[in-house]
């Protein structure tokens, strides 16, 4: 998560460049395309989507997660805030939950 931007977008570069597989996730179909012409796959979501983070976290073995910034036009601290509690419930329930 957060492929789409600078730090992220550097992680995602380097482990394709490395060989690895790569899930981006993203809110544009446009970001995901290009994504996927450089060899990653793409998931086209919603973070505050808690049942398709869960499908997507299922799948991985490992994740990098940068919390995406809030719209302008929102609420950005409660933004932010709603998507990193989506994230983070997913994670514990799909990861730590397990143990």
């Amino acid at each position: 998560m957060g492929a789409t931007g600078h730090v992220g977008g550097s992680v995602a570069r380097a482990l394709l460049e490395a060989g690895e597989a790569v899930t981006v996730v993203t809110r544009s179909a446009a970001k995901a395309e290009a994504w996927r012409q450089k060899g990653a796959e793409a998931a086209i979501l919603n973070v505050q989507d808690t049942s398709a983070l869960a499908a997507l976290f299922q799948k991985a073995r490992r994740a990098f997660v940068l919390n995406p910034p809030a719209s302008p036009s929102l609420k950005s601290a409660c933004m932010r805030w709603k998507a990193r509690s989506s994230i983070v419930q997913r994670m514990w329930q799909n990861y730590w939950g397990r143990f």
